[in-house]
């Protein structure tokens, strides 16, 4: 079981790019995952260490009370939106603990087991449904490949638990970050923001991120900017190039 709290809400708010938004609180920090989900809606997980998440009284507040006091923490980012919790008819505020799941066998007799049912990797990577259709493919393949059953999932396991290694332990690394944000949370926001990125490498302290050593981290990203720098490269290599040439 993961160590943080989190819940998996919706919102009209429609984000145009991946979103992280960090908000300190008297009990602590607590953020959102963002992402643009259909034409009129958008995903946000709303993650939190467990004292935080207890600080702030979501062990006590039913489900209306828990979104509004949500919708009121990230008010600047919302705007004016409310947060959807699909669970509301229930009754429910549906916070969870992220479930680290490896199974050792995937299948049984003709029963195949597929994404987060056969392996989950953490939310802050956003791959699951990606991996089960994945999943679905290689099953698919595998069958045409075989005639007997058994040989085809044993082959659909091998070939599916072996693409996955290198996802999950990102996962992980990325789930640790999280878990940790206190360590990072008073870094320059330059700094903080190349360690949030680098987050899957596995790197658990500060130190451990080389972030000075990328000068160009905030501009790789603006077209206008690249293409700056390549003319600037090119005017040093001419200049070098005519330096030498009157030597």
């Amino acid at each position: 079981m993961g160590r943080n709290k989190y819940i998996w809400l919706g919102t009209h708010k429609l984000f145009d790019a991946f979103t992280f938004a960090f908000e300190e609180t008297d009990a602590g920090w607590i953020w959102f995952h963002a992402y643009h989900f259909d034409r009129h809606t958008s995903t946000s997980i709303v993650e939190c260490s467990p004292e935080t998440w207890k600080g702030l009284g979501f062990d006590e507040l039913g489900p209306d009370e828990s979104i509004a006091h949500l919708e009121k923490i990230f008010e600047p980012y919302f705007d004016g939106h409310s947060l959807i919790n699909q669970m509301h008819h229930l009754g429910k505020t549906p916070w969870l603990n992220f479930r680290h799941i490896s199974n050792e066998n995937w299948y049984h007799d003709n029963i195949v087991l597929m994404g987060d049912a056969a392996h989950t990797t953490h939310f802050t990577i956003g791959s699951g449904t990606k991996l089960a259709l994945e999943d679905a493919i290689g099953l698919a393949g595998k069958l045409h490949e075989h005639k007997d059953l058994q040989t085809t999932l044993e082959a659909h396991q091998e070939e599916r638990r072996a693409a996955l290694l290198r996802l999950q332990s990102a996962a992980r690394d990325s789930a640790r970050w999280f878990e940790n944000v206190q360590r990072y949370i008073d870094q320059e926001a330059i700094q903080f923001a190349y360690s949030l990125r680098e987050r899957r490498q596995g790197k658990t302290s500060p130190e451990e991120i080389p972030w000075h050593y990328h000068p160009h981290l905030p501009t790789r990203g603006i077209a206008a900017l690249r293409r700056l720098r390549r003319r600037l490269r090119r005017w040093r290599r001419s200049a070098r190039r005519e330096l030498r040439a009157g030597r």
